[in-house]
C-alpha cells in the first residue's frame, strides 16, 4: 500500500513539474514577462494551447513576441 502511494505521489509531482515547466523556464531565464507567463500557465495551461503558448513565450526572447 505505501509503495503505491509513493508511486502516485511521484507521478503527481512529475505532472506538476511538467505543467509548470513554462513558468520555471521563464523565471530561470529572468524573462521580462515571467509573471504574465505564470498567470497564463495557471489559468490557461490546462487547455494545452495555453500551455504551449506559455512554453513558446518562455523560451523566446523578451522582445520576440510582444
Amino acid at each position: 500500500m505505501t509503495f503505491d502511494l509513493i508511486i502516485i505521489l511521484g507521478v503527481l509531482l512529475l505532472a506538476l513539474v511538467i505543467f509548470f515547466l513554462p513558468t520555471v523556464i521563464a523565471f530561470g531565464k529572468g524573462h521580462k514577462y515571467c509573471w504574465i507567463i505564470l498567470f497564463i500557465n495557471v489559468v490557461f495551461g490546462f487547455t494545452l494551447i495555453g500551455w504551449f503558448g506559455a512554453l513558446i513565450w518562455s523560451v523566446a526572447g523578451d522582445d520576440d513576441i510582444v
